[in-house]
């Protein structure tokens, strides 16, 4: 159940909930077999799927995530969920929170106090939205 929390965490840091700004989202989980691209009504839409049977539910996951830089030569970015986090513990690490400081702004920041310079990476791999940034 760990695990599933980590991912339901990780999920809901990287939906629409942090664009919104939220703290906390629930998040649900499916197996495989209870997705389905039809019905027996036909096929559905392009882009839909047709969800069956109980879901697994996570409530309230916080919106919380960690980034790093690791690696001498050729450093590596990372943005874990708290989880993976408090395992690896690394030197240097910043902690993102939904906020009021814009994507491109936290990406410098973070480039900054981790000493990561690839701006573009950073921005493709932080959630959409606005960000709260903590050095850890």
């Amino acid at each position: 159940r760990e695990i599933k929390e980590e991912v339901a965490q990780f999920a809901a840091s990287f939906s629409r909930a942090w664009a919104s700004g939220m703290a906390n989202a629930d998040v649900y989980s499916l197996k495989r077999d209870q997705v389905s691209k039809s019905t027996n009504k036909g096929y559905l839409a392009i882009g839909s799927f047709a969800l069956s049977g109980e879901r697994e539910w996570f409530k309230s996951m916080p919106l919380i995530l960690y980034a790093f830089a690791e690696g001498e030569e050729e450093k590596k970015f990372h943005v874990v969920p708290s989880l993976t986090y408090s395992k690896i513990k690394p030197s240097k690490s910043v902690e993102l929170r939904p906020g009021n400081l814009k994507k491109s702004e936290a990406a410098k920041k973070i480039s900054k106090l981790i000493g990561f310079d690839d701006l573009d990476y950073i921005m493709q791999h932080i959630p959409s939205g606005n960000f709260q940034i903590k050095q850890k």
